[in-house]
């Protein structure tokens, strides 16, 4: 490996690979390389791992943070004041139920968990279909 002196200090030259194509807007300015590659699939198995994780913890949160919306609009009187409204709108035996309020908050989070899993596998099995068709994404990385 050759190396260059600046300033009394050695500095390696980048290696063929690390250098920037020819054509590349890079290619003129001195320290600047640059390894191109291109990602051509994505295994659905890491994505659905990746996207399980990330839909439970956003469930968890938005489970706890519903929680604490609840909790503060309750002792702020909040939630008695809709049930009144609602009674006097016309449903006189309405009743905000907190269990009830829980279950419909966990049936919406644990739905919208399960779709965020089923949108990101089905958008990585089309990435790869049409990454199989046009070559994949070409990245350039730079040092």
């Amino acid at each position: 490996m050759s190396a260059r002196r600046t300033g009394g200090e050695e500095e390696p030259e980048p290696s063929a690979q690390m250098a920037a194509p020819a054509g590349d807007e890079l290619a003129g300015v001195p320290g600047a390389g640059g390894v191109r590659l291109a990602v051509k699939r994505i295994e659905p198995r890491s994505v659905l791992k990746f996207s399980l994780l990330f839909s439970i913890t956003v469930a968890l949160v938005l489970l706890l943070a519903g929680v604490v919306v609840y909790i503060v609009a309750s002792k702020a009187g909040i939630v008695d004041r809709l049930q009144t409204f609602v009674q006097n709108s016309g449903w006189p035996h309405f009743r905000v139920q907190p269990a009830r309020v829980f279950e419909i908050l966990v049936a919406v989070t644990i739905a919208g968990a399960i779709g965020w899993v089923v949108i990101s596998m089905l958008a990585i099995v089309v990435f790869n279909l049409v990454s199989e068709a046009v070559g994949g994404i070409e990245v350039t990385f730079r040092e």
